[in-house]
């Protein structure tokens, strides 16, 4: 012998009804967060990057004016497969506050005058450059070159670090992680409760 129970619950079709519209507000939640972090994301990076090193945040950020160190493109389209990827080439001091910016007219009597080339690759930490390193034209500006040996030539380009290098530093990238796991969890919070509306 045996006993049946059967259950019901009130109002089923309006629950029903109500776990359909959360669920479609989780979609488009999570929707709304992917475009924010496609747009937002490469700002966030900069700001980190700008804290460590003596770049500006525009010359990072794809979006930011003026001249560009690097370029980012975003990649997937959900939030666990989101991937910024940076490239570019690797940067002259003139990116770091390089002085001076351009070299210094030479004494009367055609003597030139003695200057000394920093940067400050590191925010806030401007070193010389070296006292083989000197200014030289490249078009309308002012690149410095090192002298390879004891004799004028032959010289090379001064070089430091490109953007990619920048972002995936021991320095950096513990921070831009920490940064973007908030801001993605600001911005799902946020969107989730407008389209809870």
């Amino acid at each position: 012998m045996g006993s049946t129970i059967k259950a019901q619950i009130k109002n089923f079709k309006e629950v029903q009804k109500n776990l359909e519209s959360i669920k479609a507000a989780g979609e488009k939640a999570v929707k709304r967060t992917v475009s924010d972090i496609r747009s937002r994301a490469p700002g966030w990076v900069s700001q980190e990057v700008a804290t460590v090193y003596g770049i500006k945040k525009g010359e990072i950020n794809p979006a930011g004016k003026g001249a560009k160190a690097g370029n980012i493109s975003v990649r997937g389209e959900t939030i666990d497969n989101l991937q910024l990827v940076y490239s570019g080439r690797v940067l002259t001091p003139t990116h770091f506050g390089m002085t001076p910016r351009a070299r210094p007219a030479s004494q009367p009597g055609g003597r030139p005058r003695k200057y000394t080339v920093k940067a400050a690759v590191f925010k806030g930490q401007k070193k010389a450059l070296g006292s083989k390193v000197f200014l030289g034209s490249s078009g309308s500006a002012s690149i410095p070159f090192m002298r390879v040996g004891d004799s004028r030539l032959p010289i090379k380009a001064v070089k430091t670090l490109s953007v990619p290098q920048m972002v995936g530093s021991d320095r950096v990238m513990p921070q831009v992680e920490k940064r973007l796991n908030e801001e993605i969890g600001k911005r799902i919070g946020n969107n989730l409760k407008n389209a809870m509306k």
